[in-house]
């Protein structure tokens, strides 16, 4: 391992740390090597042991802090709420895993095909660091890159979220952040790119800490910005900052930096146990459903087939058991399993079908609905879709009675949409496979004149009668 200056940094001098994942029933340990030890007076790096100046470095961060943007824990939050029970363990247990946690390994990359679970692999990921004991002296960064947030997920503003997680390990502004802090003080708002970049290598650099950054899904970063955020990768690396990320196969020149020497690339799919978990808790949360599957071997042979076709991808087992809980009898149930196709563009089609198959009032809300959703430059909150729908293309009225209800929308896609978000909530495609499906779909001539009239019904009409 080695420090910013290329002077060698030595893991092995201190105790090593244990840590164990499990009990001794089932025990996976990994050894930690700990950070450097830190001074016997940290103040004395960061201001200095003056009150007045540490005083003031403690301003100066909490002024940095509050500058830099980023919404990153809810995105953490919302991908653990998807994790079931022991589900993904495979990796944690795994020696290439291990190895990188120790740092043999510097770079790991996760590389899986849509649906696979990535996003939940991330979340664990970095759940599962931020357990490690304190001897290990860790500090823990992560962002999530959403297809939905493409646009506002700038290379500046995944810095300005890594940074803001950094700086919450510091009691007073660290030296490496003057510049940083000097450039916000012109109130000209975030810092320019490279500005941003050496604040980030500089911090990460910090010999008192072992930094961990995880990036969820690379392939979902703005064309336009990947390569600007593939060369804050490549740097982090080259400084033997230790990177966890995950990506689709397709994304190549991802693929080829995680290909440098002190790297890995292991393949992410879903193991019949996670599926076969998910499955068993849709299938015990339904209560209508309590009493057909009060018989545990029927129960059992819908958990085996659906796990069979879905073939490793949890979209697939998701979409299946989505239309499954929708059933009322064994022979419904039965003869679904038997129709259920192999695929995931098959399974999204099959969806689909099932979506325009309903009363017309019902699939037109449906296709609206996602209409809005996939041209629009942002994810939509609730009441700009609902204010959408409500909008008579030709009429300069706007009737609150044309208003209709999230539920009745989550309710007409089938499980293609969701609603995301814990103050502000914002419709969501399930996933970007069902995204990319539905472009495919629709013609993106959306009436201009519709579009400006919805806005404007957002803009000055009451929302006290949603």
């Amino acid at each position: 391992m080695q420090n910013k200056d290329n002077s060698q940094v030595s893991f092995l001098n201190s105790n090593v740390a244990s840590y164990i994942t499990n009990n001794n029933n089932n025990s996976t340990q990994i050894n930690i090597l700990p950070a450097p030890t830190l001074p016997q007076d940290p103040s004395a790096l960061h201001g200095g042991s003056d009150p007045k100046a540490l005083q003031e470095r403690k301003e100066m961060l909490a002024y940095v802090q509050e500058k830099l943007q980023g919404n990153y824990l809810q995105h953490h939050e919302e991908a653990c709420r998807k994790i079931i029970g022991e589900s993904a363990q495979w990796l944690l247990k795994s020696q290439k895993f291990e190895d990188w946690v120790n740092g043999k390994l510097i770079g790991f990359l996760g590389v899986g095909d849509p649906g696979v679970g990535k996003t939940c692999i991330a979340s664990l990921v970095v759940s599962h660091l931020k357990k490690l004991p304190e001897t290990a002296r860790a500090r823990v960064v992560y962002v999530y890159l959403r297809h939905q947030e493409a646009e506002s997920q700038t290379p500046t503003n995944i810095l300005s979220i890594l940074l803001k997680q950094l700086l919450l390990t510091y009691t007073s502004l660290p030296d490496a952040a003057l510049g940083l802090y000097n450039q916000l003080k012109l109130d000209q708002g975030l810092p320019q790119f490279h500005v941003l970049v050496t604040a980030l290598l500089d911090i990460c650099t910090d010999p008192n800490f072992r930094t961990y950054i995880v990036v969820d899904a690379l392939d979902e970063c703005n064309l336009s910005y990947q390569e600007e955020l593939l060369s804050v990768l490549d740097k982090l690396l080259g400084k033997q900052v230790q990177v966890f990320a995950t990506s689709r196969p397709s994304f190549e020149d991802a693929v080829s930096l995680f290909k440098e020497l002190h790297c890995s690339k292991y393949p992410i799919r879903a193991t019949k146990d996670d599926i076969s978990s998910f499955l068993k808790q849709k299938l015990e949360t339904k209560q209508s459903l309590k009493s057909l599957m009060a018989d545990q071997a029927f129960k059992v042979e819908v958990i085996q087939i659906i796990e069979s076709k879905a073939d490793g991808v949890f979209l697939i087992a998701a979409l299946q058991i989505q239309q499954i809980l929708s059933l009322t009898t064994k022979n419904k149930i039965k003869e679904a399993l038997g129709s259920f196709p192999l695929g995931l563009d098959a399974n999204l089609g099959m969806t689909l079908e099932r979506i325009r198959a309903q009363p017309s009032d019902c699939s037109d809300l449906a296709e609206w609905a996602m209409k809005w959703m996939v041209y629009a430059y942002r994810p939509l909150e609730v009441n700009a879709l609902l204010y959408a729908l409500g909008t008579k293309i030709g009429s300069n009225v706007f009737d609150c009675g044309d208003l209709t209800t999230s539920n009745l929308i989550l309710e007409s896609c089938f499980g293609f949409v969701t609603l995301e978000g814990q103050w502000s909530k914002v419709f969501s495609f399930y996933h970007l496979s069902v995204h990319e499906y539905m472009q495919k779909q629709f013609n993106p001539q959306i009436s201009h004149l519709h579009k400006h009239f919805a806005l404007t019904c957002l803009t000055y009409l009451s929302l006290d009668c949603i």
